[in-house]
């Protein structure tokens, strides 16, 4: 956008940037390093008139000490120095001594944020109060205090307008004598009332210079921007072709008026040269018809005679070459024709070869088929087998069962037998020890059983598991055969459809036969005739040779006719535009 203004108006935006930046600049820095001082100075104020007021405490805490005063006489001057005396409706009337800025004064808090000192809410607690945005300034005032000194600053309403906020600072300490946080503060538009006023003469200053910068740079562009309004005016006419413009009477004695009077030269001198230029085209164009028209009356009875030589050379040569074409076609052809036919008698040894190896693999997979169903047969006989034995420990289970019931029963049988032999006293012995030995052999039979119980049990957890995996088998060997037979079936189409390759390359085996045969005949007939034509060829094209390089040096001649012909023209068009008179 810039590019497209003129020098005039961009002369005038530059000088005015160049005007008013520093001026910004430096009326921006002043009231930002002025403020920056005034705040630091007010900073200054408010922490000196703590450490003065904590000093005061001190020296009348010395007072209280020596017995000269009371703590609460003490204390009272404290808050009159601070502040003011009390009034009769309770409000103390602020004298600060230390100037603190318009809105600033002195407070005391206890540890606790009750106010010890203050205008008007002495005694009060502030410890929850707020600012404007929810700050609990007060406990930051003491926290501050309690650890050495600090600023606070917070959001309070204006005393000017309570409906708009200000930001207010406010320095704190702690006395050690009373435990008081006292604090100075008041709210920094006091301290910025000077920057303001910096910022108003500044503002003065830099609109007074700028319009008197103004009205200099826009006599300065003026006296620029006339003569090259002129030069450019000028200059477009010349490049119009109007050669006629008047010369340029400029009295500058910068780079302009070396301008404007090298344009004069510069439209003299085209002036002089536009109008050589005229008479030798002039000059040019009756040589040039006259030389075209001499180069084609020549060119035309060479074009006849040549035309002619041309149809009977052309009809030779494309015999020519028609009959060496077909002769390296037929060529090509026949080198073809021999690698089909070894190609053949490979595919045909290949296909043999994948036939024997068919038939091989075929017998394979019915052997394979013969095995896998034998071995089907016999994980069958094995699984009946395992059936008839898992049975078979099933029935002696039972038998062990009755065998342990008559054990238990045989072993009741002795006790009570035991039982009435010790009734019948001395008569009942032989009859006691023959029924101790019927339990012991009760009791062993018992133990007997239990272990060939347990034996069979095992037996049965094994019988199952080999049952289990007999069942998995016989399934693996049902897909096996599945598989073998799919196989089989596979190999069978593959021996049908190698048979079916080689009796398709036998056939065109023969057909390749025939074509080699017919190739040889059509081969040397192709080379006569193109011996023949290479001979009526080579006759014509010596003739069309001599009669083609007399065309190409009058053609060379008509074209260059032409051509300076067409030169002079344009460039008596592009002169007829100019204006030289």
């Amino acid at each position: 956008m810039f590019n497209n203004k003129t020098i005039r108006a961009k002369l005038l935006i530059v000088s005015i940037t160049l005007l008013l930046l520093p001026s910004l600049v430096i009326g921006t820095s002043a009231y930002f390093s002025s403020k920056k001082n005034l705040d630091t100075t007010g900073e200054k104020t408010l922490k000196n008139g703590v450490e003065m007021a904590l000093q005061i405490i001190d020296a009348l805490n010395q007072k209280v000490e020596d017995g000269s005063m009371t703590i609460e006489e003490a204390q009272e001057q404290a808050r009159v120095y601070l502040i003011g005396p009390k009034k009769a409706d309770g409000i103390r009337e602020i004298k600060n001594t230390i100037d603190l800025g318009e809105h600033g004064y002195f407070n005391a808090f206890n540890e606790q944020g009750i106010d010890v000192v203050h205008y008007s809410d002495e005694g009060d607690n502030s410890w929850d109060v707020k600012d404007a945005n929810g700050k609990l300034f007060v406990q930051e005032v003491i926290k501050k205090a309690q650890n050495g000194g600090g600023f606070t600053i917070y959001e309070w309403k204006l005393p000017s307008n309570p409906d708009k906020t200000g930001e207010k600072i406010v320095y704190s300490a702690l006395d050690p004598n009373w435990g008081w946080v006292v604090a100075a503060g008041t709210y920094k538009m006091d301290f910025n009332a000077g920057a303001n006023q910096v910022l108003v003469i500044v503002a003065a200053t830099i609109a007074i210079a700028t319009i008197i910068g103004i009205a200099v740079i826009i006599w300065f562009t003026n006296s620029l921007s006339k003569p090259l309004h002129l030069v450019t005016q000028h200059v477009n006419r010349l490049a119009d072709g109007d050669l006629t413009v008047e010369p340029l009477h400029i009295k500058n004695k910068d780079e302009i008026g070396a301008l404007a009077n090298d344009f004069n030269v510069m439209a003299a001198n085209m002036r002089e040269i536009i109008s050589t230029v005229e008479h030798s085209i002039q000059q040019v164009g009756d040589s040039s018809q006259n030389l075209s028209a001499i180069s084609e009356e020549t060119s035309a009875s060479s074009q006849e005679i040549g035309s002619a030589i041309d149809e009977i050379a052309s009809g030779t040569a494309k015999q020519a070459e028609d009959a060496e074409l077909s002769n390296k076609k037929v060529a090509h052809l026949s080198t073809q024709i021999e690698m089909v036919k070894e190609l053949n008698e490979k595919m045909t040894t290949q296909s043999q070869a994948a036939n024997d190896a068919s038939q091989s693999g075929l017998a394979q997979m019915t052997s394979l088929q013969i095995k896998s169903e034998e071995a089907n047969e016999l994980s069958h006989t094995v699984l009946e087998v395992m059936n008839r034995l898992s049975a078979r420990v099933k029935e002696i289970e039972s038998i062990m069962s009755v065998i342990h019931t008559i054990s238990d029963q045989t072993n009741l049988l002795a006790l009570n037998a035991s039982i009435e032999a010790a009734r019948a006293g001395e008569h009942g012995k032989g009859f006691a020890v023959v029924a101790e030995e019927v339990r012991k052999l009760a009791e062993q039979s018992s133990e007997a059983t239990g272990d060939v119980r347990q034996t069979l049990t095992g037996i049965m957890n094994e019988s199952e598991q080999a049952l289990q995996a007999i069942e998995q088998s016989q399934l693996l060997s049902d897909e096996q055969t599945k598989a073998v037979s799919d196989t089989k079936y596979s190999f069978e189409l593959i021996v049908d459809s190698i048979h079916e390759i080689i009796s398709s390359i036998n056939e065109v085996n023969q057909e390749v036969q025939v074509m080699a045969t017919h190739k040889n005949e059509v081969l040397t007939s192709i080379e006569h005739i193109a011996a023949i034509s290479q001979q009526s060829s080579a006759s014509t094209e010596e003739i069309t040779a001599s009669m083609e390089e007399q065309l190409r040096a009058i053609a060379t001649i008509a074209e260059a006719a032409e051509q300076l012909n067409e030169a002079g023209d344009e460039l008596k068009q592009k002169i007829s535009k100019l204006k030289i008179h």
